[in-house]
């Protein structure tokens, strides 16, 4: 199925609002497993899984565990074509089926909305002090 485009921005907002935090080191022990990624990706294993149809959890075959600040960093850098993206839902899993490219090698990330939005809402609060330059 395809994911739509309301629901993508809404999950590229939550990860650029929380992606700043990574970004200047203040989420280093973070290591919340939140979906797999599959680096290097073949055009047919995308293919494969964006019209698999499959129910949750989505299986990428040869994919590592995927930590919170990597998943922020694909949602940022995800390709934005409708059909480049997907996703599968239950009722106790929700994933999203992200793509994309870096350094012109073709990824491909499963997300579980839920474990994200957990492991962000974990996240301890922060004070952050502006610098004086």
């Amino acid at each position: 199925m395809k994911s739509s485009k309301d629901g993508v921005d809404l999950l590229k907002i939550l990860a650029l609002s929380v992606r700043p935090e990574k970004d200047f080191r203040l989420l280093i022990n973070v290591t919340s497993q939140v979906g797999t990624l599959l680096n290097n990706a073949s055009c047919t294993e995308i293919n494969s899984v964006l019209t698999g149809g499959q129910s949750p959890p989505i299986i990428v075959p040869n994919a590592i565990q995927l930590e919170l600040g990597e998943a922020l960093n694909k949602i940022a850098h995800a390709d934005p074509r409708e059909d480049k993206s997907s996703f599968a839902a239950d009722r106790l899993r929700h994933e999203v089926v992200l793509t994309g490219e870096k350094s012109g090698c073709p990824w491909i990330a499963v997300i579980d909305i839920p474990a994200m939005c957990n492991a962000i809402k974990a996240l301890p609060d922060k004070d952050i002090v502006p610098s004086v330059e």
